[in-house]
C-alpha cells in the first residue's frame, strides 16, 4: 500500500460504498464493517490482513464497481450512511474512514457473481436489501 503525500480530512455526508465478500454478509448484518473482524474471507485486493485500521469507501457505485471487477470471489456492496463522520484520504487516492460502522449505517447493494459482462457498468445488479428485505424489479421478498 502506497504512502498518502498529504492528509485531507473532511466532514461527509449521504452515502458512499464499499465492496466486500459476500462471505462477509452475516457478519457485517450483526456487526457492521469492522477490519478487526477480517474473517477467513480474503480482502478485495487479496489481503489476508486489514491493509490499514479503517473501512475503505468509494464515492459512486461506478467507482466501487472497479474492485467488484477485481474480486475473484463472489461481491457485496455496501451503502454506507456517512453523514457526521470524517473521512480521510487514504493511500493511492482512496477514501478510508478510521472508524467502524454499524449495521444501522448500512444497506446493502447486492453484486451476484455472474460474469462481467452481465452486470451494468458500475458491476453490480439492482438488487437492494433495506431492513432485511430484499427489493428486486419492484417485488418485496423476504432477505
Amino acid at each position: 500500500m502506497g504512502r498518502r503525500s498529504m492528509l485531507v480530512v473532511t466532514e461527509a455526508s449521504g452515502e458512499m460504498f464499499h465492496a466486500t465478500a459476500q462471505e462477509n454478509r452475516q457478519s457485517i448484518l450483526r456487526h457492521g464493517l469492522d477490519w478487526r473482524r477480517m474473517g477467513t474471507a480474503p480482502g478485495i485486493a487479496g489481503s489476508r490482513e486489514p491493509e490499514l485500521p479503517a473501512v475503505f469507501l468509494c464515492e459512486s457505485l461506478e467507482e466501487v464497481g472497479f474492485f467488484t471487477q477485481m474480486s475473484r470471489l463472489p461481491t457485496d456492496i455496501w451503502a454506507v450512511r456517512v453523514d457526521g463522520r470524517w473521512v480521510e484520504s487514504g493511500p493511492d487516492g482512496w477514501i478510508i474512514l478510521p472508524e467502524p460502522v454499524p449495521p444501522e449505517r448500512l444497506r446493502l447493494v447486492n453484486s451476484r457473481s455472474l460474469s462481467r459482462t452481465d452486470r451494468g457498468r458500475s458491476g453490480c445488479l439492482s438488487e437492494i436489501y433495506h431492513g432485511g428485505v430484499a427489493e428486486e424489479a419492484g417485488a418485496l421478498r423476504p432477505a
